[in-house]
């Protein structure tokens, strides 16, 4: 009795919320300490390691208890990591799976990405689900005023990941994630996060604190350059202003009038004060008119190409978990000299071609299912909070996995979409359920 009574209170929302919770807060608390004494990533790889271990932990002992009656996104969870597992196993190179480029993702990672995604299916409690949603505004806020002080050369310590952004350590910012495209990719989801919040919030003081966060992160993620985080931010401006007119939310119209106006106005700061954007503008354009069309996007097109020519030969298990080396070393056209990346700057092609054609299905089945029951969730439930919610968690979705298209999965920055992806979907949401024979 007391080992079901120990089970009961492991596999509990409330250690659930508290592990989700430490998961959002930790990361980038552990950056900002270790940053302190100048050794930027050195402890998050192994943060999210811990997250992984104890999440499948959590994972495997709230599967067990409820072994006769798994939820769709209980079978996803198993397969994502049975694939990822077989990935591992089949690499071409496993030390480098093991021990590859030093933001490469790992088997305890990937481990972290799938278990916080299920951990936050299993919060059905508003009120938990609420606080999940206040752990992000909290690091929001406290990204947004790094980035800021960022741009003005005040800073912890050097971008550790400059690479080919030359205004880096100048004004350009990256808040705590070591990398203008990381935080670029992230800020797109603070900035949906934070405008869903002003846009449904009800009290009129929180929602104009609302608004500030919200003007300030756009403002940052502005000042990170990164143009892959323009598509995040239009993707969640049309998902809310589509999703206003088909439910019909007149209300919410004056709000979202004053948003964009308000981003109007930062862009316009950002441009004529500020002197940003318009050269990163000037960049595309000089790509969009040069006859090397494999240098577009810095270069993405080639790394695609790459990346997906790997795939005829590898298509069950891919090339081996986070190993897109490969995809450079075993191609003969591939030659000294050439642009090479450990990342395939597309998360979707990088789960193609480092983990196979199955993984990428059931990725691709969990984020279609995701929206799926969120949209429903949204045009049909009676509960308003459960509706507003899942409404700011799907903006977030919308924004991240657009920008994905052009950006890599890293470490500190993946997780939260994969709370995002659990949060739209929490079991109360989801209609589905897998029959098992239990002995």
């Amino acid at each position: 009795m007391k080992t079901k009574g120990l089970l009961d209170k492991l596999i509990s929302e409330k250690v659930m919320e508290i592990y989700i919770i430490a998961a959002i807060v930790g990361i980038p608390s552990f950056a900002l300490m270790t940053e302190t004494f100048g050794r930027p990533f050195i402890t998050q790889p192994y943060v999210v390691s811990a997250l992984g271990y104890v999440g499948a932990i959590l994972c495997i002992c709230s599967m067990f208890k409820r072994r006769t009656e798994l939820f769709l996104t209980d079978i996803l969870y198993i397969l994502l990591v049975c694939f990822m597992s077989l990935s591992f196993v089949f690499s071409k190179d496993i030390y480098e799976s093991i021990l590859g480029f030093w933001y490469d993702e790992f088997f305890s990672h990937f481990l972290a990405y799938f278990s916080l995604m299920f951990a936050a299916t299993t919060i059905n409690d508003e009120k938990r689900r609420k606080r999940i949603l206040v752990a992000f505004l909290a690091v929001i806020v406290g990204h947004s005023l790094i980035a800021v002080f960022q741009t003005m050369n005040i800073c912890i310590s050097p971008c550790c990941l400059s690479l080919d952004i030359h205004k880096v350590g100048e004004d350009i910012c990256w808040g705590l994630t070591q990398h203008p495209n990381w935080y670029g990719g992230l800020s797109t989801l603070f900035c949906a996060c934070s405008a869903g919040m002003y846009l449904f919030t009800e009290n009129n003081r929180r929602r104009n604190i609302y608004f500030c966060i919200n003007m300030v992160a756009f403002y940052t993620m502005l000042s990170a350059e990164a143009r892959l985080a323009w598509v995040g931010t239009i993707a969640y401006i049309c998902f809310y202003a589509i999703s206003i007119a088909i439910m019909k939310e007149k209300r919410l119209w004056k709000r979202f009038g004053v948003m964009i106006i308000g981003m109007i106005i930062v862009i316009l700061f950002a441009i004529f004060v500020c002197g940003r954007i318009l050269e990163r503008f000037e960049r595309t354009s000089e790509e969009l008119k040069s006859s090397n069309v494999e240098g577009l996007g810095s270069g993405r097109l080639h790394i695609w190409r790459f990346a997906l020519e790997s795939v005829p030969d590898n298509w069950v298990f891919g090339l081996g978990l986070d190993n897109l080396k490969d995809a450079y070393v075993l191609n003969p056209r591939f030659t000294d000299g050439m642009l090479f990346n450990e990342k395939a700057h597309n998360e979707y092609i990088h789960y193609l071609a480092t983990q196979g054609v199955f993984q990428l299905l059931t990725y691709m089945t969990l984020l279609v299912y995701a929206v799926v029951r969120g949209v429903k969730t949204v045009l049909h439930t009676e509960d308003k909070s459960n509706r507003y919610m899942t409404w700011i968690f799907l903006g977030m979705f919308a924004a991240y996995s657009t920008q994905a298209m052009f950006n890599s999965s890293v470490i500190n920055i993946a997780p939260y979409f994969w709370i995002t992806i659990g949060m739209c979907v929490p079991y109360k949401n989801q209609k589905l359920k897998v029959k098992t024979n239990s002995n």
